[in-house]
């Protein structure tokens, strides 16, 4: 399968199927001439390598068109396999219609920009069927013997088939190794904000070697972390984190992942810290926020008398990946709103 890298830092990287544009995302094959047109008509293609790596809005598809001809460009959701792959089981999302009229539009590349956004989904795959009353594609393509990556079926036209299920199948009559010249163009969804508002409030922690896991601050589908907000009050260094619950008691947590970060004189305040390619944190529906201090604090809090919703251990080191057993008896002023929060980027079918 394609792997999809996040290189913000380069204007264009092509890398497989998918190319980093700025903040657009390009899912699919290049845009240029290939070799076949003939195709048969209302059958569904769709590539299991073209998947989308993150929430987001299709803008826009190139293609380069060969033929007169219609065709539908789909967007499908899979069910996932033991091994977290795709499978051929899918649920048929949306689509946009794609007409080629006249042989001036021919032996061209070219962009159908769209007036309403398509939505897709993290794990979304890119289709395509073929609308045409004859037997040929208006996008070229290219058919080989060697692997199949893609899920096919034939529908009869006019079919509704928004919103369902279906099971396509895995083979091909022949030549079943097949590219099409079709790029979707999309902007990456907003990632949502999980924790607290990042504002200036009155306290600091004094204490050091503390941890604390916020059970309020909990993410409610999987996805990774793709930044930090907060605001420093001090000096020092804190590492963010996330932390997994276990079945051992309310406050007995495993450490999934953590971002170190060292607040400096002079940059105090409301920061932001973008997390980019391994950096990110992989997380699941149901972990929490927390955060760790080895020293006295550096963000930012508020507390008063009333009910505890965080965990704490007192403790210098936190390894990744190990379990700890947190306490919960505060025993000066236990509600707390620390400024601190996790951008946030919901993901629920991304591999790996």
């Amino acid at each position: 399968m394609s792997t999809v890298f996040y290189l913000v830092t380069v204007l264009a990287v092509l890398v497989g199927c998918c190319e980093l544009i700025g903040a657009t995302y390009v899912v699919g094959w290049p845009a240029i001439k290939r070799p076949v047109t003939i195709h048969r008509n209302n059958v569904v293609v769709v590539d299991k390598r073209l998947y989308f790596p993150t929430a987001g809005k299709i803008k826009g598809f190139r293609f380069y068109s060969g033929a007169i001809g219609n065709a539908e460009i789909q967007i499908w959701r899979p069910q996932r396999g033991a091994d977290g792959e795709p499978t051929c089981t899918m649920q048929y999302i949306d689509n946009r219609q794609l007409f080629i009229n006249n042989n001036n539009q021919v032996g061209k590349a070219m962009y159908l920009s769209l007036r309403s956004p398509l939505n897709v989904q993290c794990g979304d795959l890119l289709g395509l069927e073929i609308t045409s009353d004859v037997l040929v594609s208006p996008i070229t393509f290219t058919m080989e013997d060697g692997p199949q990556y893609h899920c096919v079926k034939s529908f009869w036209r006019g079919i509704s088939l928004r919103g369902k299920t279906y099971e396509l199948t895995d083979k091909f009559n022949s030549k079943p190794s097949r590219k099409y010249s079709l790029v979707a163009v999309y902007d990456e969804a907003t990632p949502l904000a999980i924790g607290w508002v990042p504002i200036k409030r009155p306290y600091v922690d004094t204490s050091t070697a503390r941890t604390y896991v916020d059970k309020r601050m909990k993410f409610e589908a999987n996805g990774e972390v793709v930044g930090w907000q907060f605001h420093a009050k001090a000096v020092g260094i804190v590492f963010f984190q996330v932390w997994r619950p276990t079945k051992y008691g309310p406050c007995s947590f495993r450490l999934i992942g953590q971002t170190r970060y060292e607040s400096k004189a002079g940059q105090l305040g409301i920061k932001q810290v973008l997390l980019e390619g391994d950096e990110r944190i992989k997380v699941k529906a149901g972990d929490v926020i927390g955060w760790r201090n080895p020293g006295k604090g550096v963000i930012s809090g508020w507390w008063t008398y009333g009910e505890q919703q965080q965990c704490f251990l007192k403790q210098k080191f936190t390894p990744v990946g190990q379990l700890f057993h947190l306490r919960d008896t505060m025993t000066y002023k236990p509600n707390r709103k620390y400024s601190l929060r996790a951008k946030f980027q919901s993901c629920s079918a991304r591999r790996g």
